[in-house]
């Protein structure tokens, strides 16, 4: 009896793989461009650097500045619209919002805005997943892996969790858990690929995250606490 799944459910071809690891190498480096620009904009217009007045004339110019930029390139869009074109076509449609979203998130962040960086960070880079799946011609299912995959690499920058990242940018395309789990691999392949690179441009390095002491030799009763500390 032959089965037949979906296109989207079927195994993923060592194209598609290769696509995500570019799409994963591109998003990590943009993740660590953008939270280095960040962190440089943020030593000028920071709040806690600026006494009351100084700050107000910031956040005024910075408001101003805002005005400029989308009367000149546009509205910036937001992470439900690239949502939307994710179910609908597998991705973002082009690169044309990205000119204005980028410089606006950025001087609204340093200059102590309430939104943060996952939003427009998140959106840039599945925007270019999405750039990358088109240039390699994936079709609609193939360009919602990549894009997922980017959304993912993103992610990571921010959080250090390849594999928490990927789960995280399949739930915020669902109200109910997650679904695309065809993208579930391949996204944790490319939001692996993107920390990488992050971690080769910042050199942040890589430790634990707790110091346990070392462990004297085992003996079977310590089996017998694990099992107990697993049941409870």
């Amino acid at each position: 009896m032959n089965i037949h799944f979906p296109d989207r459910l079927r195994e993923p071809t060592p194209r598609l793989f290769l696509v995500v690891i570019v799409a994963g190498l591109i998003g990590g480096a943009i993740g660590a461009a953008y939270i280095g620009a960040l962190h440089l904009l943020q030593r000028a217009l920071w709040p806690t650097h600026w006494s009351l007045v100084p700050h107000g004339v910031i956040l005024v110019a910075v408001g101003v500045s805002v005005v400029v930029l989308t009367k000149l390139l546009g509205t910036p869009g937001d992470v439900e619209l690239l949502v939307d074109n994710i179910h609908v076509s597998g991705g973002a449609e082009d690169l044309r919002r990205l000119p204005a979203l980028i410089p606006i998130s950025l001087l609204c962040i340093s200059a102590g805005g309430g939104l943060g960086p996952e939003a427009p960070l998140v959106q840039t880079t599945g925007t270019f997943g999405s750039y990358v799946a088109h240039r390699f011609g994936l079709d609609a299912a193939g360009m919602r892996i990549v894009t997922i995959t980017g959304m993912a690499a993103g992610f990571t920058v921010l959080f250090g969790a390849p594999l928490g990242a990927t789960v995280f940018a399949l739930e915020i395309l669902h109200r109910r858990g997650l679904e695309y789990y065809e993208a579930l691999m391949p996204g944790v392949l490319g939001a692996l690929t993107g920390y990488g690179v992050y971690v080769l441009i910042t050199r942040v390095g890589l430790q634990p995250v707790w110091h346990l002491p070392d462990t004297a030799s085992m003996h079977a009763g310590d089996l017998l606490w694990a099992a107990g500390c697993g049941v409870v």
